[in-house]
């Protein structure tokens, strides 16, 4: 072969080759070779650190990347960008993406279900029912949830004996009774 078309040759090979890498590259990544995906945290570590630490560690995530961490998503938000995960313990990861797909802004919900032993204006005295977490700060636990400003119809039925499922953002103040604000609902639960 001649010296033209040895280098002819050179440069189809290194051009095939450099075609190779860039189709093997492009498959790892699209088959799910995200390794930013594996520094997420599990739900477990949002439940103990709460929705700040939550947003900051998963600032820049998208959708598909907290889907391979965490598995599908059990809702969706209605009226925003975001999605719901629900944890073995009824609790909440309400995340909310930006107009790029990121992740925006990270909300944990701890959800207690809890017996009325008393209903005083916006406050209830709850004893929450057994095997929920709350029952390793206190067995009786007032709620506040004035800043709601739930209807008459929903409140009225906050009755001695009721059950309720309360959203709040896992800060407990460790008096007696123990206090939770309900800063993400309270609604009439299931028996």
């Amino acid at each position: 072969m001649n010296d033209i078309a040895k280098k002819i040759s050179v440069g189809v090979a290194i051009f095939v080759a450099a075609i190779g890498v860039i189709c093997i590259l492009v498959c790892v990544f699209a088959l799910g070779g995200d390794d930013a995906a594996e520094n997420i945290p599990a739900l477990s570590e949002l439940r103990v650190e709460g929705s700040e630490w939550a947003t900051e560690q998963l600032q820049g995530y998208d959708e598909a990347q907290l889907i391979k961490s965490w598995g599908k998503p059990d809702g969706m938000l209605s009226g925003f960008w975001g999605s719901i995960w629900r944890t073995s313990d009824n609790d909440e990861a309400v995340v909310y993406y930006d107009n790029d797909g990121k992740v925006q802004h990270v909300n944990y919900i701890h959800n207690m279900k809890a017996r009325i032993i008393e209903a005083n204006g916006s406050t209830l005295l709850l004893e929450p029912v057994a095997g929920e977490n709350e029952l390793r700060s206190a067995n009786m636990i007032t709620v506040d949830y004035a800043s709601l400003e739930l209807d008459e119809s929903i409140t009225s039925q906050f009755v001695e004996g009721a059950v309720v499922m309360v959203g709040y953002d896992g800060f407990i103040a460790e008096s007696y009774p123990a206090q939770i604000t309900a800063k993400y609902g309270i609604t009439l639960a299931d028996n």
